[in-house]
C-alpha cells in the first residue's frame, strides 16, 4: 500500500496580506464591506502558489458566493477586474451588535469603569443606555472642536485617509496610521462578551495628546540598583520600628482604646513614607525619572516586600455598590486573564496626568 503525502498549505505572508489589504483600502474588493478574508483567485491545491497577484481581499459573503453550491458568482476575470479597480470606500463600516445589552463595563489600560447610563472616563469612551438601548461610542479624537469618531452608537466608522494598517476581526479593531511624522498604533480595541478594553490609543483633543499605552520596563541595571535601595530601607525601618516599639508606654489605654499603639503606628507610617520619598528622590537624581516613571518602578519593586507592598483594604463606609464592583473587577480578570495579562503596566494619560489600576463609578 503505498503512502500518500500531502504538502501543508503554507500562510500568507504578513507583508502581502498588509500589501493587499491597502491596495483595496482595508475593505472587500467586490462590495466594499467588512471584515475581509484573502481569497485565491487561482486554486491554492492546484498551483501552492500565495503570490500577490493570485490574491484578493473579499468579505465572508462574496467568498460564500464564489464557493456556492451552484458555482461561483464571479467568473475568474471578474475577480481579477475587481482586484485591479476594487471598490474602495473612504468610509468603513461595520455594525456590533450590542442594542441589546444592558450591563456593560469597559477598561481604559488598566482602569476600570464602571457601566451605568452614561459612564466614561478620559472622553474616549462613552456607553450611553438612557433610552433603554446599549450604545457604544469610542472617539478616535477631536480636531477644532469637531469628535472624530472611530465607533458612534454602535457602528464602526474608520476613515482611512490616515491608516498604514488594518486589523479587524469583529470583535476587535487594531489601527495603525501616522501620528506626529511616525507610524503608530493609533487604537487597540476589543470587545468581548461582559466588556470593552482599549489595551492601546494615541489620539489628540484639540492638540492635546491622549494616550493608553504600556510603560516601558527599566534596565537590568537600573532595576537592581532600585532593588538594593530598597533592602537598605527595609532595613532602616526594621531597626526604626523596632527602636519606637522599645519605648515605654506613655498613656494608658482609654474606653478600650490603645492610644500608645496607635500613636507608634502613625511614627511607623510617617518612617514608611518619608523612605517611600527618598527611595523616589534617589531615582530622580540617579535616572532623571519624572514623577510619574517613578512611581510606577516603585508600584513593580513593592510588590516583593513585604514592608512597602500596597495592600488593598476595604475603603471606609464603603458601600454594596463599590464592593459589588470589586467583586466584578476580580470575575472580569480571571475570566480575560489572557488579556489582561497583557494590560500589565498599561496606563492612560492626558494632561500630563497618568491614571493606572483606578475604579470609576
Amino acid at each position: 500500500m503505498g503512502l500518500i503525502l500531502t504538502k501543508a498549505r503554507i500562510s500568507i505572508k504578513e507583508s502581502i496580506r498588509q500589501e493587499l489589504l491597502k491596495a483595496s483600502n482595508f475593505s472587500c474588493s467586490i462590495c466594499g464591506k467588512i471584515p475581509v478574508i484573502i481569497h485565491h483567485i487561482e486554486e491554492y491545491a492546484k498551483n501552492l502558489s500565495n503570490g500577490e497577484k493570485y490574491l484578493i481581499p473579499i468579505c465572508r459573503e462574496c467568498h460564500d458566493k464564489i464557493h456556492g453550491k451552484g458555482g461561483s458568482v464571479f467568473s475568474k476575470k471578474e475577480l481579477y477586474q475587481y482586484k485591479k479597480k476594487p471598490v474602495a470606500p473612504q468610509i468603513l463600516r461595520d455594525k456590533y451588535h450590542l442594542a441589546r445589552r444592558q450591563n456593560y463595563s469597559f477598561f481604559e489600560g488598566s482602569n476600570f469603569v464602571s457601566d451605568g447610563t452614561k459612564a466614561h472616563f478620559l472622553g474616549i469612551v462613552t456607553i450611553d443606555v438612557s433610552d433603554g438601548n446599549f450604545k457604544l461610542s469610542i472617539l478616535d479624537g477631536i480636531h477644532d472642536g469637531k469628535p472624530h469618531y472611530l465607533i458612534h452608537d454602535n457602528e464602526l466608522l474608520v476613515d482611512t485617509s490616515n491608516i498604514s494598517r488594518m486589523q479587524y476581526s469583529g470583535p476587535s479593531v487594531k489601527i495603525w496610521g501616522h501620528r506626529n511624522g511616525k507610524d503608530t498604533v493609533l487604537i487597540d480595541v476589543m470587545i468581548l462578551s461582559e466588556t470593552i478594553i482599549v489595551r492601546s490609543l494615541n489620539a489628540e483633543f484639540n492638540g492635546q495628546p491622549v494616550r493608553i499605552y504600556k510603560m516601558r520596563s527599566p534596565r537590568e541595571r537600573q532595576l537592581s540598583k532600585v532593588h538594593s535601595w530598597m533592602q537598605e530601607a527595609e532595613k532602616y525601618y526594621r531597626k526604626t520600628c523596632k527602636q519606637i516599639d522599645s519605648q515605654p508606654q506613655i498613656t494608658k489605654p482609654f474606653n478600650g482604646f490603645d492610644i500608645d499603639s496607635q500613636l507608634k503606628q502613625l511614627r511607623k507610617d510617617i518612617v514608611k513614607r518619608d523612605l517611600e520619598q527618598w527611595l523616589g528622590k534617589l531615582m530622580e537624581d540617579n535616572f532623571g525619572w519624572n514623577w510619574h516613571y517613578r512611581h510606577h518602578v516603585l508600584d513593580m519593586v513593592f510588590q516583593q516586600s513585604t514592608i512597602f507592598r500596597h495592600k488593598h483594604h476595604p475603603m471606609l463606609n464603603s458601600s454594596p455598590e463599590i464592593d459589588k464592583m470589586h467583586k466584578k473587577i476580580i470575575r472580569l480578570r480571571k475570566k480575560y486573564k489572557k488579556y489582561f495579562q497583557e494590560l500589565q503596566d498599561v496606563v492612560a494619560e492626558r494632561s500630563g496626568s497618568i491614571f493606572s489600576g483606578n475604579m470609576i463609578i
